[in-house]
C-alpha cells in the first residue's frame, strides 16, 4: 500500500517511537495532535513528535465504524496472522500502546520514508 521509497511501520518501529517518547504511559501526549479540541481526555498535548494524531476509530470487519471520536489506530506491518495485526493504539489518555486487532479490520496508516 505505500509508494516506493516508503514502507508501512513494523511493531519494533512503533515501540521505538512509543519508547523515545516516554514509554507507554506518556507517549499518546506526545504523539496526539496539540491543535485539536477532538481528544477529550482532557491531557495537556504537546507533539514534539509532529505526529499529529487524531481520533477516527476503526471501521470493524463486519462494517462498523467503531470509537471514531475517542480513539486513533495506526496499522502496522508486523501481524501473527491474517486475523491478528499490530496496531498502535491512542485512547482517551496519556498511554499509547501497541496491541492486536482484527487483521480484516480497517485501520488507519502512517507511512515512513526509506
Amino acid at each position: 500500500i505505500a509508494p516506493e521509497g516508503w514502507h508501512v511501520p513494523t511493531q519494533l518501529e512503533f515501540t521505538t517511537l512509543i519508547n523515545t517518547l516516554g514509554g507507554n504511559e506518556l507517549a499518546g501526549t506526545a504523539l496526539k495532535s496539540a491543535d485539536s479540541n477532538q481528544w477529550t481526555d482532557g491531557l495537556a498535548k504537546t507533539n514534539p513528535s509532529g505526529f499529529n494524531a487524531l481520533p477516527m476509530g476503526y471501521r470493524a470487519y463486519y462494517g462498523s465504524f467503531v470509537n471514531p471520536s475517542a480513539t486513533a489506530y495506526f496499522v502496522s506491518s508486523s501481524y501473527l496472522s491474517l486475523s491478528q495485526v499490530f496496531c498502535l493504539e491512542l485512547n482517551q489518555s496519556a498511554n499509547a500502546a501497541m496491541q492486536l486487532w482484527d487483521g480484516r479490520s480497517g485501520f488507519s496508516v502512517r507511512l515512513v520514508k526509506d
